[in-house]
């Protein structure tokens, strides 16, 4: 193909024209970009107008200036303006000052209006102020406790330096009580403060809370923490398969020059529960648990308390079943009355004397109160353990016999498969019983007792009946019977297992009068400021022969 020169000459025109369009439309495209980046859109589209040139890979911005997509989608908001320092500078300040103070030294980007302040101070009985000498100089420090909204407790102290004009913190301790208020207390003797704090937890069909004390040593600028201890743990569990309640206390806490000595005990009971295949739950075997007990001493080492030594004193002991002599003695006397009834003289060896045991067990299960023999007797009749050879029988949990007037006796039978007793009343008439009354009443048959008692001193005795009602294994219940020509209830008490001897409720005599005790929980119904030192403590009632009744005694 021939070209001439005339039309060489006008396509190079054509082509040079076209090179000069292309570098100029790059041009424009990096003044676009530039744009972009100086001008800051709202929000930005993913789908390109059709206007807008098209950008590709290869295009390479010039050396003149740097241009990056730097486009915010939204508006950056700041909620709470920025706080600023804040200090103190009076030696008599407020006590939303000193909280806005703590605030600002440990929370600096969480913004409190004046109206939060003053709810923080107010809520909860959270705030508390104590002006007094910690360091021994003979000025007052300042020591508050209190709670910042969902961040927990706290104390604080303070104190004001004199040379800068200034608060300034010595110690500080955060979310280490569940709320503050009644769960914290101090105590200060000369230049140690004592805190005693409260946590609790819980969650679905469990609780618990520890009680701990920490000891702080004030010098002239600081507090430093010189021990720290539980004094009492507490756990409650409710579960598909068992229900409990435990306990670990310090029953002594004794402080030396140079150590300290803490006595603990554990003590704890739980129920197992069984399910049948109709998912029936019924409760079975019942546990309670004595011990250890341990003497824990820590030394002063200088800068702080160090555990020395931890010794165990006793065991722990896990009780499946609590005997007394009295249910003892009184299930062999009425055993041995009712086979004088059964020995049979042998027909052709008249010397001979056997026993129809048959004919005996009927009449034992009949003086029970149980439907049918020994060996087969329905719901009644749990399995209760033979302390002479170790077995397990079934027969009564507990009995005992009156030791003024009428021969009374008093026995207790547990269910197979549910939570209850029976009660079962006899009146001995010569050498046969006859059944006055029977009652049945929630129980835990192996911790279960009776005990007949002359409360008014009228020469009659009254029947106590103690138990442990399974659905509540952290409690220890009392039933009074006054026991004529039927059985008649005339009052009852609940008290806590408050120790290691599991005693819920006790009584005793005194000057002719009968008095009761009912256990509080360790630390219950209490607050850290009075009674932190997981002493027994009881709720006392005394029986009024003229009310006829329990009258609590304050």
């Amino acid at each position: 193909m021939f070209i001439s020169r005339r039309n060489l000459i006008f396509f190079t025109i054509i082509f040079v024209t076209l090179l000069l369009a292309v570098f100029w439309l790059g041009t424009k495209q990096n003044d676009a970009i530039t744009q972009i980046a100086l001008v800051p859109t709202p929000t930005i589209s993913t789908t390109q107008p059709t206007t807008s040139p098209t950008f590709t890979a290869s295009v390479t911005p010039t050396n003149t200036s740097t241009r990056i997509l730097t486009g915010t989608p939204y508006p950056t908001n700041t909620p709470y303006p920025t706080p600023t320092p804040f200090s103190i500078s009076s030696p008599n300040p407020t006590d939303l000052e000193l909280i806005r103070l703590i605030v600002n030294w440990h929370y600096p980007d969480f913004y409190l209006t004046d109206s939060e302040i003053a709810i923080m101070k107010n809520t909860y009985d959270a705030f508390s102020r104590t002006n007094q000498d910690v360091n021994g100089d003979g000025k007052p420090e300042v020591i508050i406790i209190g709670q910042i909204a969902d961040y927990g407790s706290y104390l604080a102290i303070l104190q004001y330096d004199e040379n800068s004009d200034r608060w300034q913190e010595m110690h500080y301790l955060a979310n280490f009580a569940t709320w503050a208020g009644h769960e914290i207390g101090i105590k200060i003797n000369k230049n140690r403060v004592v805190i005693s704090t409260e946590a609790g937890w819980h969650g679905t069909g469990m609780q618990g809370a520890t009680w701990s004390q920490t000891w702080l040593q004030c010098s002239e600028t600081k507090c430093d923490k010189t021990w720290i201890s539980p004094i009492l743990d507490f756990e409650w569990q409710e579960q598909g398969t068992y229900s409990s309640i435990y306990y670990n206390l310090t029953t002594e806490l004794q402080v030396n020059k140079d150590s300290i000595t803490l006595t603990k005990q554990s003590f704890g009971i739980a129920t197992e529960y069984i399910w049948e295949p109709n998912n029936d739950r019924y409760p079975g075997t019942t546990h309670k648990t004595v011990g250890p007990r341990l003497v824990e001493t820590y030394k002063w080492d200088g800068n702080k308390y160090a555990l020395a030594e931890r010794k165990e004193i006793s065991l722990q002991q896990d009780i499946i079943r609590e005997s007394d002599q009295a249910t003892v003695n009184t299930i062999d006397f009425i055993n041995q009355t009712i086979s004088k009834h059964y020995w049979k003289q042998d027909p052709v060896v008249s010397t001979f004397f056997y026993m129809d045991e048959q004919g005996r067990d009927k009449a034992i299960a009949s003086f029970w109160g149980i439907e049918g023999t020994l060996h087969n007797n329905g719901l009644w009749g749990s399995k209760v353990f033979n302390p002479k050879d170790g077995s397990t029988l079934p027969g009564p949990v507990a009995a005992a016999r009156t030791t003024k007037g009428n021969d009374l006796i008093a026995a207790v039978l547990g269910a197979k498969r549910n939570d209850k007793c029976r009660l079962v009343i006899h009146k001995l008439n010569g050498e046969q019983f006859e059944r006055i009354a029977y009652h049945d009443i929630e129980c835990t048959p192996s911790f279960t007792r009776v005990v007949w008692l002359d409360i008014d001193r009228d020469n009659k005795e009254e029947l106590l009946f103690i138990t442990i009602p399974k659905e509540q294994v952290e409690r220890q219940k009392l039933y009074i019977y006054r026991v004529g020509k039927e059985l008649e209830a005339i009052a009852h008490l609940s008290g806590t297992l408050n120790g290691p001897d599991g005693a819920g409720v006790r009584w005793e005599q005194q000057n002719g009068a009968t008095i009761f005790f009912a256990g509080i929980a360790p630390a219950a119904e209490c607050d850290a400021f009075s009674c932190l030192d997981t002493t027994r403590r009881w709720k006392t009632y005394r029986w009024d022969k003229t009310r006829n009744a329990l009258v609590e005694e304050k």
